[in-house]
């Protein structure tokens, strides 16, 4: 290894040794007040309601202190499977960086999403196909996402888009990154 290479290391391995060592607690960084998490339980009840989440229109979200995670409907996020848990960040993430952007504070202007959506199943067991409604989750999540109006950008990298034609605007844009028979974010 030449040695250009071998400082370079070294200096990483150095300020890796100190970032171990730093200790951090809650009074470090900046906190959110009780009426900043009310205004972000309500835009996730309005996004799980827009949702229809378990085929519900009155959804309730609580931030619990003692466990520093929101409880929807009663039940704590991590009682959830994973892909409803999942639907459940990238809503959190969203109401976050709205509530980040309407307020001023320091935000980096977009969110990016990695599969929300791929480990979310819309069926019931024991319902057949037929009897399944038309309009999934995903789809409704794509629709709650498409008729707000947000000053920063999304971005969404997942498997597959909604089952329905979006209107290609300045507002909403598809990058297909599995056509031509190529698959993923990076070629390979």
């Amino acid at each position: 290894m030449d040695h250009t290479k071998h400082s370079i290391l070294s200096s990483l391995q150095d300020k890796e040794d100190d970032v171990d060592e730093l200790k951090y607690s809650a009074e470090d960084f900046d906190s959110l007040t009780v009426a900043d998490l009310y205004d972000i339980e309500i835009a996730m009840q309005d996004f799980l309601n827009d949702i229809n989440f378990d085929n519900s229109k009155d959804n309730k979200v609580r931030f619990d202190e003692d466990t520093y995670d929101f409880n929807i409907n009663g039940k704590r996020r991590g009682m959830f499977g994973k892909g409803t848990r999942a639907v459940m960040h990238a809503i959190f993430t969203i109401c976050f960086a709205e509530f980040l952007s309407k307020k001023g504070n320091p935000f980096i202007g977009f969110v990016v999403l990695d599969s929300p959506l791929v480990t979310h199943f819309d069926k019931e067991r024991g319902v057949s196909l037929s009897d399944v409604n038309s309009v999934s989750l995903s789809d409704s999540f794509y629709h709650a996402l498409i008729k707000r109006d947000y000053n920063f950008q999304i971005v969404i990298l997942e498997n597959k888009g909604p089952t329905f034609q979006i209107k290609i605007n300045d507002a909403n844009k598809i990058h297909n990154l599995n056509k031509n028979g190529s698959s993923g974010f990076y070629p390979v």
